[in-house]
């Protein structure tokens, strides 16, 4: 057999190797291959999570109260922080997001004197926060959930226009 036959043959069957173990399902077993499941959910939570990064979002519902919509409570992730308005007070902290838990560390915020209306949404905002241990965003609507354990929203909101600040 000459050399070259060998190293074809050989090449021949390395190639076809390697395409039966770039599917995702192993025919002969049923298994499936979690390398590529676990790179599609990873894209999945990376897609997701770009949609809450970055973007700005105006609540529009705070533990099933409402809002007095002319507060303009918001709030905007970026790079680890939060921040936005309470209704009444300017807010910062920190968040960790773990695909669709989300959790806040200790927030900071001014402290103005406002109508009694407005301070309190801005302290059911905050105790909101305190309750939130996971997102979503409803595909159909496009707000932001932010639920508590029991997975009821505890807060609502919808995107702000891009360029406008939380």
């Amino acid at each position: 057999m000459h050399p070259y036959t060998k190293i074809t043959s050989g090449l021949l069957l390395l190639l076809s190797l390697a395409a039966c173990n770039s599917s995702e399902t192993d025919t002969a077993s049923g298994a499936v291959n979690k390398e590529i499941v676990i790179v599609n959910q990873q894209e999945t939570a990376n897609v997701e999570s770009s949609a809450l990064i970055g973007t700005a979002w105006w609540v529009e519902d705070i533990l099933s109260a409402g809002v007095i919509d002319n507060a303009r409570t918001t709030i905007g992730f970026e790079d680890g922080r939060v921040a936005g308005s309470g209704g009444c007070n300017r807010y910062t902290g920190s968040f960790e997001l773990d695909r669709e838990s989300i959790s806040f560390g200790p927030v900071a915020g001014t402290m103005m004197a406002c109508p009694e209306a407005l301070m309190n949404q801005d302290q059911r905002f905050h105790e909101a926060l305190g309750l939130v241990t996971s997102w979503r965003i409803d595909e159909s609507t496009g707000l932001l959930h932010l639920e508590n354990q029991e997975g009821e929203t505890v807060i609502r909101a919808s995107a702000l226009p891009p360029g406008e600040d939380a």
